[in-house]
């Protein structure tokens, strides 16, 4: 039986590699939609029975390039699983749903607030030095 489950979850790997390689191929050859810009597919992670994948993309620009991308690709996503369905050698196309990550965002506001926290640090710093300064006067 454990040989069986691990037969199965090295499929449901296999068959991810192959849905991320044709999401990709398909966004990159067959999609014309110009708002559609910098898109990485970084995961899927398909179910078990293979009738749902979760598509894990990051969409590089600013907030409004990302919302535009985010947009185009949720309206192309019943053409992308078409496509997929076709050259995909299993039983049911698996249903596609985008899981956009914004860690990219997360990461700039930390560099900012890590940033931040330096300028009010050297401040501080500068003024304890000056008040030092007045004592010693």
């Amino acid at each position: 039986m454990g040989e069986k489950q691990e037969q199965s979850s090295r499929r449901v790997q296999r068959i991810a590699s192959r849905i991320k390689f044709l999401i990709s191929n398909v966004i990159l050859r067959e999609l014309r939609d110009p708002r559609i810009g910098l898109v990485t597919i970084l995961e899927v992670k398909p179910t078990e029975d293979l009738k749902e994948a979760k598509v894990y993309v990051s969409v590089f620009g600013s907030a409004g390039d990302r919302s535009k991308a985010e947009h185009a690709l949720t309206q192309a996503r019943g053409f992308i699983q078409c496509e997929v369905g076709k050259s995909l050698e299993t039983r049911n196309t698996p249903v596609l749903h985008f899981v956009f990550d914004n860690s990219h965002d997360k990461a700039s506001r930390i560099e900012a607030l890590i940033r931040e926290s330096k300028t009010q640090g050297s401040r501080e710093q500068d003024g304890k030095e000056t008040f030092k300064k007045d004592e010693q006067d």
